[in-house]
This record gives C-alpha cells, sequence and structure tokens, in this order.
C-alpha cells in the first residue's frame, strides 16, 4: 500500500506521504526477508539436525568409550560446526536484505595491504598448508574505493572458497592489480573449475555446481560476496583459470579519483562475521 499525493498537495501532507511510504518499503523488505529466511534455513537445517539425531541414538547406545560411540560423537561436533556456520551466513544475508535504501560515503582503503594480510592469515590453516598460495602485487600500493571490513570479508570468502575447491596440493594465487584505471583483485585456483553454464548460477543463494568431488557447503559463500559487492559499487564475476584450468574470481572496485557511486547503506554492527559457502 502507498500514499500518492501531487504537487500541488500542501508539503506537510507530502511528507508524512514519503516517510509513510518510506516505512511501507522497510516492511515489505522485512517481510519478504523473512519469509526468504524461513524457507531457506528450512531446507539447510534439516541435513546438519539429522545428523545430530541419528549420532546421538548411536553415542547414548554405545557409549563415548568405544569406538562407535566416539565416531559419532564428532560427526555431531562436526555437524553442530556446520550448523553454526550457516546460521552466521543466513542471518548475514538476512541483515543485508533487510537495509534500507540510503547513501554512504565509500572511504580510501589500502587493497594491496588488505589482501596481503588475509593471504598471510589464511596460508597458516590446515586445508592451506599442503597448498602453495600465493600473493602478487603490481604496485606497492593500489587504492580503492569501498568500505574495508566488507572488502575483507568479499576476499576472506573468495579465497576461502579456493582453498576448498582446488587440489589438496594444488596453488592458489592471489594478485592486486590496475586495469583499465580500476583496482581490481584476482584469486584464482588450479582446481576442477567451474562449468561456463554454472559460472552466473553460482551467485545464487543455495546453488551448488554438480560434481561428484565437490567438498560439502551451504552455497552461500558467492552469494554474500555479491550481496556484499553490490553495497560498495564492486563488481565481483568469474572466468577459467589460466589454460582453462580452475576458477578465478575477479573483483573490480572504483578508483580513488572516480566520482563515488550511491549505494545501499550497510548497517557493519548487524553483519556477523562470515566465512567461506
Amino acid at each position: 500500500m502507498r500514499v500518492a499525493l501531487a504537487e500541488r498537495d500542501p508539503l506537510e501532507a507530502r511528507l508524512l506521504a514519503n516517510a509513510f511510504n518510506d516505512l511501507m518499503a522497510r516492511t515489505e523488505r522485512a517481510t519478504q526477508s523473512l519469509r526468504q529466511f524461513t524457507a531457506n534455513a528450512s531446507h539447510q537445517l534439516r541435513t546438519p539436525l539429522t545428523i545430530v539425531r541419528v549420532h546421538a541414538d548411536v553415542l547414548a547406545r554405545d557409549g563415548p568409550a568405544t569406538l562407535q560411540g566416539a565416531t559419532a560423537l564428532a560427526d555431531i561436533i562436526a555437524a553442530v560446526e556446520s550448523l553454526d556456520h550457516l546460521l552466521a551466513q543466513l542471518i548475514a544475508l538476512a541483515c543485508m536484505d533487510e537495509q534500507p535504501e540510503g547513501a554512504v560515503q565509500l572511504t580510501s582503503f589500502d587493497l594491496t595491504a588488505l589482501a596481503a594480510n588475509i593471504v598471510a592469515a589464511r596460508v597458516t590453516l590446515p586445508d592451506a598448508r599442503r597448498m602453495d598460495v600465493g600473493y602478487e602485487t603490481a604496485e606497492p600500493a593500489i587504492h580503492a574505493l569501498g568500505d574495508e571490513m566488507l572488502v575483507a570479508e568479499m576476499i576472506g570468502n573468495l579465497l576461502d572458497n579456493a582453498i576448498r575447491y582446488s587440489r589438496p596440493d594444488g596453488a592458489v594465487t592471489v594478485r592486486v592489480l590496475i586495469r583499465r584505471d580500476a583496482p581490481v583483485i584476482e584469486i584464482e585456483d588450479d582446481g576442477p573449475g567451474i562449468a561456463p553454464s554454472d559460472q552466473e548460477k553460482v551467485w545464487d543463494r543455495f546453488y551448488r555446481a554438480p560434481g561428484a568431488d565437490a567438498p560439502p557447503g551451504s552455497g552461500l559463500g558467492l552469494a554474500i560476496v555479491r550481496a556484499l559487492g553490490e553495497r560498495i559499487g564492486a563488481r565481483a564475476v568469474l572466468a577459467p583459470g589460466a589454460g582453462g584450468r580452475g576458477t578465478k574470481a575477479i573483483v573490480t572496485f572504483h578508483p580513488v579519483t572516480s566520482h563515488p557511486p550511491t549505494v545501499p547503506q550497510v548497517n557493519l554492527e548487524t553483519v556477523p562475521q562470515m566465512t567461506a559457502c
């Protein structure tokens, strides 16, 4: 429902109508977000909850001191961690969906330093220890317009995905460069890659490209990356890796010298920490 007034109507009435229409728009967004959250959550929560229920029965029957009980306990812990990760991603998306349409002043940040710090933090993680995780930059410092916290989440998600979907002894390379006067970050792996027909679909929530050897996940990581990119005016795309092998994620930012774009506002306090899908 909306209130429509003409220019000849009193200014006070038009201001009140605009405020009412804005309230209705926010209410509709919140309602739609809640419906989507409920539908998605009910579908995704089923698997870890089923694992917990089945293995809890095994644990109760055999006890934690037996091999079966110890295995069941480990599976329960893994399912709970997966559930916690999934809930964090769902809440993050719901928070972003409910943000009002507004404008923010994007700030300059050092993309090279930010990417280097994220790579340094990831190379010590268990999944990355056997991989060749490299970092390359064309300039000592490349600055971009955006929000450093949101960009860190984007890069972290993309790097985590590259490490997860690459070969156990594969290579992952993070590059920061300037392309056509715009700051760009590329995250490339030499894993199995993504079929051309799926390269746009994988940005959709809960979509996971088919593959027998694909690691478990919720299909939300790339959806979060794109949603964050839209809020800072950054463009994220996927392309084949070098020689057609693997996948290359490319994020293009606005340069500091450009006119800052108008983007939806994000309340950072409401966005929880996020990791890969």
